[in-house]
């Protein structure tokens, strides 16, 4: 369609594969983290009696 000059020997910037990485590192990072913290709250939440009978009103 269109005539262009890019290069195909390596079709990704090494630049963007680093920052790709780090992405995805973080993202997995975070959600991990989002998991522990909704784990604990919930079994924070089944141990608590005060909380479970309060929320049953």
């Amino acid at each position: 369609m269109f005539r262009t000059d890019f290069t195909m020997d390596f079709p990704f910037d090494p630049q963007e594969l680093i920052i790709f990485s780090l992405i995805g590192v973080v993202s997995g990072l975070g959600g991990a983290s989002y998991v522990w913290v909704h784990r604990k709250y919930v079994l924070f939440m089944r141990r608590s009696k005060r909380m479970t009978s309060f929320l049953q009103k």
